[in-house]
């Protein structure tokens, strides 16, 4: 069918009233419905956090989460989404990238939940995080180059990142600003994959 938007799912008539219970029982303001690989796709906010209109939900990179997850044995996934801005007094950019969606493994929080007891993750001090598209980040570059860029921590704990097409390596404290989030989370490298729209 066609997809649903609930601005208020507390008030929707539409939504039938256990599910609607449930809703407002996690706290969910605003909630959309889609189609989405032979199932549907639901998607929403926190109250007080209302979406005015349906979200356009990004289409996911499937082949490479896997990889992430089942070769690479990744923590967490995040989508870096590409949206036009107002130009930066300091630069010339017209898009940033910003985290649209992200997933943590079940294994990735209970391990966190062994080390630290404040709930604290690096997906979530990213999660605010906005770069320029035409920025040196490894965000940027993936994108521009559209080719892999990892990201490692050098024995001395600066980051190092490679583009993994053209071999070209960069070293400093300007390589990631999270690299110090990088340390303190215990992340060794962190992979960026440019795929459709991010």
């Amino acid at each position: 069918g066609e997809p649903k938007f609930f601005a208020d799912s507390s008030i929707s008539a539409e939504i039938p009233n256990n599910e609607k219970e449930m809703l407002v029982r996690y706290g969910i303001g605003s909630v959309a419905f889609e189609r989405y690989e032979g199932g549907v796709l639901e998607t929403g906010t926190e109250v007080g956090a209302n979406w005015q209109a349906r979200p356009l939900v990004p289409i996911m990179p499937k082949a490479e989460m896997r990889k992430a997850f089942e070769e690479l044995g990744a923590l967490y996934v995040t989508y870096w989404g590409s949206r036009p801005i107002e130009k930066y007094r300091d630069s010339s950019s017209l898009a940033e990238f910003v985290m649209r969606a992200n997933y943590e493994t079940p294994r990735g929080i209970e391990l966190l939940k062994r080390l630290r007891a404040d709930g604290d993750s690096f997906v979530k001090r990213s999660k605010s995080m906005r770069f320029h598209a035409d920025g040196a980040g490894p965000v940027a570059t993936s994108a521009r180059e559209n080719s892999e860029v990892v990201v490692v921590l050098g024995k001395d704990g600066e980051p190092i990142s490679t583009v993994v097409e053209s071999g070209l390596t960069r070293t400093g404290p300007s390589v990631l600003k999270r690299a110090a989030d990088m340390v303190e989370f215990g992340l060794s490298s962190i992979h960026f994959v440019p795929v459709e729209g991010g």
